[in-house]
């Protein structure tokens, strides 16, 4: 696992090499929107990761996938993925991007788990308590369900857990009733 995110940090500090931070946050969205691009894709990261595609037929069909609207850093990236055969690892090119746009920018990111999916006034109000436990104005909320919380919720910051789940609760119940 180190050695994979070691490559991936070469990768991205690679592409973002010797530009602002803002045009590093820029060019590393790029990236990322390509790669999700490609998983909503049928059968494209299935190509791209085959070690039985050759890498010339790769790059080939990297010409035809790779949106123009990209930056020529970030197809050259790509480029440099393919013929190191190193695109193996999305996720973890994806969880990496998004955390050097998180440093860049000074967003901390924030896991807000619930029993069921919730919306409108209630996400906000989420939100807005991460907001103040994180101590930061700029947050990256991750919105995940888990039935297991039996409801109430969980907010995950780095290694610091707010948990106001109805399953915590009942726990800490059981452990003091026995």
């Amino acid at each position: 696992m180190k050695q994979s995110q070691a490559v991936v940090n070469r990768y991205l500090s690679a592409l973002t090499a010797g530009v602002s931070d803002s045009e590093a946050v820029g060019l590393l969205e790029s990236a990322r929107e390509v790669l999700l691009e490609w998983q909503d894709t049928p059968g494209v990261l299935d190509f791209f990761q085959s070690p039985a595609t050759h890498k010339t037929d790769k790059l080939g069909m990297l010409d035809r996938v790779f949106p123009e609207s990209s930056s020529p850093r970030v197809k050259q990236c790509f480029k440099l993925l393919i013929q190191n055969n190193r695109l193996q690892s999305v996720g973890g090119v994806l969880d990496g991007i998004q955390a050097k746009v998180d440093q860049l920018s000074s967003t901390q990111t924030v896991i807000i788990t619930t029993a069921s999916p919730i919306g409108g006034s209630e996400k906000d109000k989420l939100i807005a308590l991460a907001k103040k436990q994180a101590k930061t104005a700029s947050i990256r909320p991750v919105f995940n369900c888990d039935k297991h919380l039996l409801g109430g919720f969980k907010i995950t910051i780095k290694n610091w857990v707010l948990d106001g789940s109805v399953a915590s609760n009942l726990e800490r119940l059981k452990r003091e009733f026995v």
